[in-house]
């Protein structure tokens, strides 16, 4: 499986719908040193210092950031808890996605599971991915909660240790 990076911009507007800027998608091969670099560079030309990620990763993930002087908080809910309270406000049009096929695939991919002791869980399929609807979820509902205005998704990398040629591939709404 070859994961791939992920962020997302977003904020809420007056009536506290959320709102979702814009995607950016790094898929392999491509440099990890690189791509944080890049989205610190865009982080900073918003004015954002702070981002909300979950803890995929551990410090791989946070440490390069830091390095940019980027703070990366740890987002207090698992995904599982993120898709469901992404629900209600995409079902409400309390939250604005962008037109992105893949997202859209990712979201309809999702499937809930009940264990035998009775918990929820949601996540993709076999073989599938949802590392866009995974930033795009926590995002929507951080922004409806008035939290951090930028998300950075759990599954950023894969084979960390192997140097790729970095390949740009940016997914934008209008």
């Amino acid at each position: 499986m070859r994961e791939r990076y992920w962020n997302c911009r977003q904020r809420a507007d007056p009536s506290g719908r959320a709102i979702v800027d814009a995607v950016r998608e790094r898929r392999p091969p491509f440099s990890p040193a690189d791509v944080v670099l890049e989205f610190a560079s865009v982080l900073k030309s918003y004015g954002i210092r702070k981002i909300t990620g979950d803890r995929w990763g551990g410090e791989f993930v946070r440490e390069p950031f830091r390095a940019h002087g980027i703070e990366y908080s740890l987002a207090e809910m698992a995904k599982s808890d993120f898709y469901r309270e992404a629900l209600p406000l995409l079902t409400s049009s309390k939250a604005e996605l962008l037109d992105n096929p893949r997202l859209v695939a990712q979201f309809c991919g999702l499937e809930r599971r009940t264990s035998r002791a009775g918990k929820d869980s949601i996540d993709h399929g076999p073989n599938q991915h949802d590392d866009l609807a995974n930033v795009v979820a926590m995002a929507i509902v951080l922004a409806a909660g008035g939290a951090a205005p930028f998300m950075v998704t759990r599954r950023m990398v894969d084979q960390i240790r192997q140097a790729g040629r970095y390949r740009p591939s940016l997914n934008r709404g209008s």
